[in-house]
Order: C-alpha cells, then structure tokens, then sequence
C-alpha cells in the first residue's frame, strides 16, 4: 500500500499495476480500466470507497468528483487514453453509453462521433418532431463538405447538446460557422441550388 500512498499524494495522473491489473490514480481518485472508479481517504481511514455513478437522462453515467459533475467515460480516458491531437469527444465503440471500459472507448472528432455506427437510425427513430412544424437542417464542414441531414434544431440539441439558439443564428446568417460546422435550413439549401441552376 505505500506506492498507492505514494500515487495518491502526486495529485496527478500515474498508471500503475496492483493485484495483477492496471490503475490509475488521477485527483486523489484510485481509476480501473474496467470503469469502476474509488476515492481515496488514505490520510483519514486509510482506505478506499467506491464512488456512485448516475445515469443521465441520455443515458450516460457520470458521478460527482472533488464537487464537479463528470462523465465517467471522458475520465476513464483522460486516465488511461492518450489524445496527442487534442480531439473533443469520447466515442463508444460498441454503442453502449454504460461501458466505459478502456478499451470500448476512443478520442475522436464531433464528425466521427455524430455519424459513428447505427446513431443515427437510432436518434431518428426517438423524433417527435411533426414534420410540419420542423425544418430540417443541413451540417456541412467549413470547406462545405456535406456532413449529415438533421430533422429539426431540436434533434441536433438532443443529441450533440449543442444551443438552438446558434444554430438558427447560422441558418439565419447571423453567423458564419457553430461548434467547427455551417448550418443551413434544407429549403435555403435548395433555393441555393435552383438559383444556380437558373444562372
């Protein structure tokens, strides 16, 4: 127990291996690469309790650490995944938002993660938007490179969580770009394309 001691009064992330399997300690918080995550009370008990997760209402766990909200599978991989690239999200490779096991997870990009496996077909089908009273919107990268067609606003901020409010400001031209993308309604887009076509 005196290296994990040691560890512990780091403060930092350090990888190390203990009964034949691979921790991690990181903000005084002993990490499993299985997703099971402990807190350390070694100057008061000497001991070790495991910290509660919660499911989210979108399904994903997250637990309370040091008073800050985390989502368990973004600290899984600070811990244990290198992200030289600096990339934004973390992507489940089997699509099971509860398994957080080091190695269902990967640092990827919002494009990667948007269209990654059976997502969308998935998100489609949760839609209760009325199609007559939702426009759809169009995603592009900055260099117009077609991304993904959303139903409405209302299912881009379901499931990325990304503001209504600056999407539309996109669709609009009060804004260029949100978030790295160009939004644009489906009829503008197709207004565009007639008028081109008429030139």
């Amino acid at each position: 127990m005196r290296i994990l001691k040691y560890f512990v009064l780091l403060r930092c992330v350090k990888t190390f291996n203990m009964n034949d399997k691979i921790w991690a300690v990181k903000d005084g918080y002993l990490v499993n690469r299985d997703g099971s995550i402990y807190k350390l009370n070694w100057d008061r008990t000497k001991t070790m309790r495991k910290v509660a997760q919660n499911k989210t209402i979108n399904g994903y766990l997250r637990l309370n650490l040091n008073g800050k909200t985390e989502y368990v599978h973004r600290f899984i991989a600070m811990c244990f995944l290198p992200n030289p690239q600096n990339l934004p999200c973390v992507n489940h490779k089997d699509e099971n938002k509860t398994n957080n096991c080091v190695d269902n997870l990967e640092w990827c990009n919002y494009e990667y993660n948007t269209n990654y496996g059976s997502r969308n077909q998935k998100a489609g089908k949760r839609l209760t938007n009325h199609p007559n009273k939702s426009k759809k919107v169009f995603q592009y990268t900055k260099d117009g490179k077609f991304v993904k067609e959303w139903q409405s606003m209302k299912e881009i901020q379901r499931v990325l969580g990304f503001k209504i409010q600056n999407i539309s400001s996109c669709c609009n031209g009060k804004l260029k770009s949100y978030k790295g993308f160009i939004w644009k309604h489906a009829c503008n887009t197709q207004q565009e394309t007639s008028l081109q076509i008429a030139r």
